[in-house]
């Protein structure tokens, strides 16, 4: 049971992250675009 939880918050944890990663790449993309 412990172990579950442990991994289900791991997993919202990676989520969380890759969200935030992905929106930052998109606009460092657009910057990017922008300025060029």
């Amino acid at each position: 049971m412990k172990k579950d939880g442990f991994v289900s918050l791991n997993l919202k944890k990676v989520t969380f992250v890759l969200g935030i990663s992905s929106q930052l790449i998109q606009l460092v993309l657009i910057a990017h675009l922008k300025d060029s």
